[in-house]
């Protein structure tokens, strides 16, 4: 019964029965003559206390012990503790969350890494690995699991995180500034053959997921599935053909009011039939503030929307217009295939069912 009550029951139970065998005493004694020594009862009931708290606290302990060994690889060490502190906020089997999901991949890792040996792909795995995901724990990621080369992170569990979205847009942004300077300190590292320059692109969306502990019996682990889960990968691929690191969905983009936010395109991606409205990522509040986009972003949508019109001479007018503050902003890459998809549209026209829709060949 004790371990039900918990300390403060527990502890107020233990005082009624000694206040209980000491009034019981008196009163046999009193009222009948019959003297009862209440003193080993008493001993009794504080030596069953004493037993239960000290089963308590290790239970307890053991209950801590198992979040820390839980969490330790997927948090950092405050949000363990706060877990630890609040196993009540812990939901485990499976639960249906808000949650912004981020993949991230090295870009021609397969060719960076077949100059290595293995030694040499684990020492340069953990070196670019480990600063990336201190950048993501440092704004509340949950580090789900490296693939390889890639990694999946999430928000908004096992904690409450009001703000997954901004947190996780934070974090692409500082992992990209991150791996500007990796780029500058380890490219002449000789032991390490980091190459002259690394890229990564990153796909990010927010969006119902099922989170908790998944696997067999044999083998859990804490993790997350859903269909913005595999937006997210989706978009991830998507940044190689746009030419740029990060690449978010729209349900995504509508929360991260005052960051700095373009339009990519409308794509259908591999497994879905309903386009979906890509962004890419440039900067946050702070940054945009301190750089110029309103031009360009108005420029962009007037693009875009001649491009879908099938005005491809106008279309490409817009582009050469606005085609140094692509460069300045970056977004070079993408200048270039509106171009060249002009062009060729232009030359060739699409037919009556045309709408505009880019569909993704690969994942």
């Amino acid at each position: 019964l004790l371990p039900r009550l918990g300390a403060l029951l527990g502890a107020l139970a233990g005082s009624l029965g000694i206040a209980g065998v000491g009034a019981g005493s008196w009163l046999a004694f009193s009222r009948e003559g019959f003297l009862f020594d209440p003193t080993f009862p008493v001993l009794a009931l504080v030596a069953v206390y004493a037993v239960q708290t000290v089963f308590a606290f290790n239970r307890e302990e053991h209950r801590r012990a198992y979040i820390h060994k839980a969490f330790d690889r997927y948090l950092s060490p405050a949000l363990v503790r706060q877990i630890a502190d609040n196993p009540g906020k812990l939901e485990l089997g499976g639960e249906e969350r808000e949650m912004t999901v981020l993949f991230c991949d090295i870009r021609s890792f397969s060719a960076i890494s077949e100059r290595m040996d293995p030694k040499q792909v684990i020492d340069f795995l953990i070196a670019f690995l480990t600063p990336m995901c201190d950048e993501l724990l440092a704004r509340k990621a949950t580090v789900d699991k490296f693939m390889g080369d890639a990694i999946l992170a999430f928000w908004n569990a096992p904690l409450d995180d009001p703000d997954h979205h901004r947190n996780g847009a934070r974090s692409a942004l500082a992992m990209i500034a991150r791996l500007e300077t990796l780029n500058a300190q380890l490219a002449g590292d000789p032991g390490l053959l980091w190459p002259g320059e690394v890229k990564i692109g990153i796909g990010m969306d927010s969006g119902l997921c099922c989170v908790g502990n998944m696997g067999s019996s044999q083998r859990l682990s804490y993790s997350l599935i859903g269909d913005t889960v595999n937006l997210a990968s989706r978009l991830e691929g998507l940044s190689k053909t746009y030419g740029v690191p990060i690449v978010i969905g729209a349900d995504m983009a509508a929360q991260l009011g005052g960051f700095a936010v373009i339009e990519l395109d409308r794509v259908r991606v591999v497994g879905r039939d309903a386009p979906e409205t890509i962004f890419t990522l440039l900067g946050d509040e702070d940054w945009a503030a301190g750089n110029d986009i309103a031009a360009l972003g108005m420029a962009h949508e007037a693009m875009l929307n001649a491009y879908r019109a099938q005005q491809w001479a106008g279309a490409r007018q817009l582009l050469d217009d606005s085609a140094k503050d692509y460069e300045r902003l970056g977004l070079g890459a993408l200048l270039a295939l509106y171009r060249e998809r002009c062009e060729k549209l232009a030359a060739s026209p699409p037919d009556a069912e045309w709408d505009g829709v880019y569909q993704a060949t690969s994942k």
